[in-house]
Formats: structure tokens, sequence, C-alpha cells
């Protein structure tokens, strides 16, 4: 036995008694555990499900068809054409879409409707849900036009032809999976683009005297694989656009003797957008009226004496490879 006046005696067996008491706490914890239920396994029940088969009488067309009187398997019919091998199956009936529930009697005098109910949840063989199949063909054998949902080529065609492949889109594609499309994109960020010569002379021309006092334009310039500028189209411009026209045959004019730099064997379109301001100094538009009867007059004494200048403004709208 250890001596109790020792210190260390007195917390081994201090520490001894605490381990002693926490397992015996967790077992009895352990053993007031409910037990979880058993898992019983249930064999669900087998179902057999039968089919009627469907019976064609031949490939025949459906107008040298027999009657449906004829052609029904009925036990009562003594002139059934199928023999008493044949299983119990009902004839496949043909029917038009316009046609409604034929009704015929039989040799006994009982009633055969061959309505929506033979066929059982009110539907028609070959007719999901009672409508006739949209294949984009009318019933007059016309071609229907597909509903244009607003959305893309691809998607709309999805839609209203889902057995057909969507419309190939015009136009050539990229060659190099878009890597030369976003390289042009990078290039013409940072100012390296084809249309720099382009945009330099747009600007000269804009801050001459041959273009209009004021106003907005759009114009397309055409490089074409040599390095020559083709042609400086106008596609859109505000006032008078015989004068963005004289702008974009100065431009051409200006151009017509450079050799620009273009891609190999194909050429660039540059599409620029210019727009003409006369401005004051300060910025404001020189017709500017003040406001005496708001009992507040502000003004810029820049503006004082000073007469407005053409303020040209020309970006690069977008550049594409032809």
């Amino acid at each position: 036995m250890f001596a109790l006046s020792n210190p260390f005696a007195r917390a081994l067996a201090t520490a001894i008694v605490l381990h002693i008491a926490v397992f015996a706490a967790l077992a009895h914890w352990a053993s007031r555990r409910p037990t979880p239920p058993a898992i019983i396994s249930v064999r669900s029940p087998t179902w057999i499900t039968t089919l009627d088969p469907w019976v064609e009488v031949d490939g025949s067309p459906t107008s040298s068809l027999p009657s449906t009187s004829e052609t029904r398997y009925s036990p009562s019919n003594p002139n059934n054409p199928l023999d008493s091998s044949t299983p119990r199956a009902m004839v496949r009936p043909h029917r038009s879409a316009h046609a409604g529930p034929a009704e015929s009697k039989d040799d006994g005098g009982g009633e055969m409707g061959l309505g929506r109910e033979d066929y059982g949840h009110g539907s028609i063989p070959n007719e999901p849900n009672g409508l006739e199949p949209s294949d984009g063909v009318g019933r007059g054998g016309e071609r229907r036009k597909p509903i244009e949902l607003g959305l893309r080529r691809d998607l709309t065609h999805l839609w209203t032809q889902p057995e057909h492949g969507p419309p190939k889109a015009s136009g050539s594609g990229s060659t190099t999976g878009g890597l030369q499309e976003a390289l042009d994109a990078h290039d013409q960020k940072i100012g390296l683009g084809f249309g720099g010569p382009i945009l330099s002379a747009f600007h000269a021309v804009a801050s001459s005297e041959i273009a209009p006092r004021s106003g907005a334009a759009t114009f397309e310039a055409i490089i074409d694989a040599s390095g020559r500028v083709a042609e400086v189209l106008v596609l859109s411009g505000d006032n008078d656009l015989r004068a963005w026209t004289a702008l974009a045959r100065a431009v051409h004019a200006s151009l017509r003797s450079r050799v620009l730099r273009a891609p190999r064997k194909k050429g660039v379109a540059v599409v620029v957008d210019v727009r003409i301001e006369h401005r004051l100094p300060s910025g404001a538009l020189p017709d500017k009226r003040m406001d005496v009867n708001s009992g507040a007059v502000a003004f810029d004494l820049a503006d004082v004496g000073a007469r407005a200048v053409r303020q040209v403004s020309v970006r690069i709208l977008s550049e594409y490879r032809l």
C-alpha cells in the first residue's frame, strides 16, 4: 500500500478512482440505451399484366378494309373470319381524323360501338390524348409554317419540329474555335487592331469643314486582303445624310493610296461611330439659355466672350474578319 501522506500517491489514487467512476457510468448508460427495432423484409406481391394484342388484317389501304362488323372478334358472330384457333383479340380499326364514332350491328342484333370508350381512357391508337400528331404537316398534306417564338432559330425549331434537326446557320463560322476572334478582340482593346489608320482618317476628316456642323453617324470601312480600302459605307446617320456620304467619300479618298495591315487571304471590316458637337470651353452647349425667372443664374466664367468650338468623338464599334 502507498502511503497516503505522499502527495503523488494521493493524486494517483484520485485519478484511478475517477477513471473507474467514468467507465462505470459509461457502461451503465450503454446498457440502458433502447434497442433499435429490427428491420423486417417484406416481399411485395408479383403483378402479372396481360396485354391484348392487336391483329393487323393486311397491309391494304383503309378503303379496302372490310367492315367493322366483319373484322371484330365476337363469339356470337358465326361469320367471323377468325377461326377458333385465333386468340381473343380485337382487329385494329382504321379511322379518319374527321370521322365520328362508327356504329354497326352484328348478326345477333347487338349494338357494336367503336367510340373512344372501346380503347380505354377515352384515347384512340396512334392519336395520343385524342390529338393528331404535330409533325409540321397539315391535314390536307400542306406544310405548316413553324411558329416563331421570338427565340433563337434552333430553340424555335426544337419546339415546332422536334423530329428534324435545327436549321443550319448562314455565314461562315470560326475556323479556330474562337481563338482568333478572342485575339482580335484583345488587340482591339489595347489599341493594336486593324482599324487604327481608319480611326485617324475619320477623325481628321470629321474635324474639317467637310463634315456636318453637328450630328452622329455610323460607318463601315472594308479592307480587302491586299490591305487596300475597298469602300467606306454609311450605315446610319442623322440630320443631313448627304453630308455624311460626302464625309465617307473623303475618308475613302484619303486612304485609297495606302496599304493597311489586314489578315492574310481575308479582309476585315471596321465599324466606326462618329459624333460631332459644338461646345463652349466649359463643355456647355452654346444655345443654352439662362432661366432668370428661377431666381438663380449659374454660368462659367470661362464661357464669357468665348466661341463654341468643334468637338469630334470617333471610336471603333467592332472589327470582324470577312
